[in-house]
């Protein structure tokens, strides 16, 4: 993988094998929407990691003492192939592609000019800003605008865990109800199709809100758990949260805070009072 550019059909068959492992890992339904599965264990796609680790390996190489052998073999090449593209097969055209892709090509053109490079721990930390920067534009593009699932994305940083799998990683005794939430949240923006609610018979076009919010079988769970945010935050925290579209309380429960409640609490504060209550809600219906 290191000296050859894949083709098209090979990083598809790599990434399908890399989204099952990542379900699989979270124990989340394998038809979870692949920018969510991805986004809530902090996970890169698999050709992002191989551009990555190809990105480093190209450093080094920049940065080994002069009087290396493979150094010369390298600048040789590299020399080559921008003088003659055509002459040149393998790494050299495939590392020129990914430096463009991640906008990391002015590097190579100052390192061709001058003969120096970037230290180690710095190059390390541009490869790391420009693979974060593409992944986050192509989750956006993804997206598009009004998508719901953009509030519980992390575009800002996607290398970063979700919340929940955050709360668990500090609160190891509720590891259970947190994967309960995570499955949960991976449903409610997979499974957007019409539906029986298990216990009400009804039909609804999301039955993970409909059981959280709408199901008279949850009723007693929902006024428990409301009763618990009036006694922690108030009843301004409540009017605030009630007042919400149904989809939009449950971004919230599951941890994303709006700034007009962010002033209250703070997203793990609040999935520590949440989470009880979406684990009950997952055992009750079966979800």
């Amino acid at each position: 993988m290191l000296w050859n550019r894949l083709l098209p059909n090979d990083i598809l068959r790599l990434e399908r094998a890399h989204r099952l492992c990542i379900k699989y890992i979270q124990d989340i339904p394998l038809r979870t929407k692949t920018d969510i599965a991805l986004n809530a264990i902090g996970c890169l796609s698999l050709e992002s990691e191989i551009d990555k680790n190809k990105l480093r390996f190209f450093g080094q190489l920049c940065t080994v003492q002069c009087h290396k052998r493979f150094r010369s073999v390298f600048a040789n090449r590299l020399t080559a192939y921008l003088t003659n593209p055509s002459t040149v097969e393998g790494f050299i055209p495939d590392i020129v592609r990914i430096l463009h892709k991640y906008s990391l090509f002015p590097f190579l053109e100052s390192f061709l000019q001058t003969g120096r490079f970037v230290v180690k721990c710095r190059w390390k930390e541009l490869v790391r800003t420009g693979i974060v920067d593409f992944e986050r534009r192509s989750i956006h593009s993804r997206l598009g605008e009004g998508d719901p699932l953009t509030d519980l994305v992390n575009t800002d940083d996607p290398l970063t865990p979700c919340i929940l799998w955050q709360v668990s990683a500090l609160n190891g005794h509720i590891l259970r109800q947190c994967q309960s939430a995570v499955v949960l949240m991976c449903k409610m923006f997979s499974e957007t199709y019409r539906q029986y609610c298990p216990r009400c018979c009804v039909i609804t076009e999301n039955r993970v809100i409909h059981c959280m919010f709408e199901c008279i079988y949850s009723d007693n769970e929902r006024n428990v758990f409301w009763r618990i945010i009036i006694h922690h935050y108030g009843l301004e925290m409540f009017s605030a949260l009630i007042t919400m579209s149904p989809m939009n309380q449950a971004c919230v429960l599951f941890g994303y805070l709006p700034d007009t409640l962010s002033t209250h609490t703070d997203a793990a504060s609040m999935v520590m009072l949440s989470i009880r209550f979406l684990h009950r809600i997952k055992l009750m219906f079966n979800l």
